[in-house]
């Protein structure tokens, strides 16, 4: 009887990447999955044949050093990370996903608010519905989802909104005129 053990070839990238196209996009939203296909065909491109437990961090420099795209290409490597996530906790064919180890770039946060002029354009063109939910999120202040469960009735009496000038804030009383006309559209 034989007691050593037999090796296996060595598990390429392209491999792990079909497996998890096979294997786990039909459980993805449609647009996600269509996203990440496409992210799929340039990962094949850029490490299909490298074998994926001799990749090393910096294997990933070149990959993300370029002058436009570098958010694009985070996207994919969030991708690719998947996959081995996949390969190391479901398949066992990797020891270790060698992306945790990447550093990517962060993209700063948005710092530049609408204008009154864009806000107006937008609302002209929703419906009357979505320009009176637009009017209320502007006069409350309020995110996306305490403005719905206001409106479905989890809202407290006092109506205020917050406005805030040099870091300053104050509270002002809610114009109720744009609430009252929500309501009728709602009921």
């Amino acid at each position: 009887m034989d007691t050593q053990a037999t090796e296996t070839a060595p598990v390429t990238v392209n491999q792990i990447l079909e497996r998890y196209q096979k294997d786990c996009l039909q459980a993805l939203a449609p647009r996600t999955r269509a996203d990440y296909k496409r992210h799929l065909g340039h990962l094949k491109r850029a490490f299909g044949t490298r074998v994926a437990a001799e990749l090393k961090p910096k294997d990933f420099a070149g990959f993300l050093n370029v002058p436009k795209g570098v958010t694009h290409r985070v996207r994919m490597l969030g991708v690719l990370s998947a996959a081995f996530t996949q390969a190391v906790s479901y398949w066992y064919v990797l020891d270790h996903n060698i992306l945790k180890d990447v550093k990517r770039p962060k993209r700063p946060p948005r710092d530049r608010l609408i204008l009154d002029e864009e806000f107006h354009a937008c609302k002209a063109l929703a419906p009357r519905r979505i320009g009176l939910a637009m009017d209320l999120a502007l006069l409350t202040a309020q995110r996306q989802g305490e403005e719905a469960q206001r409106l479905l009735g989890h809202s407290s009496p006092a109506m205020t909104r917050r406005v805030y000038r040099r870091r300053i804030e104050r509270v002002q009383p809610l114009n109720f005129s744009v609430v009252r006309s929500s309501q009728q559209v709602t009921h």
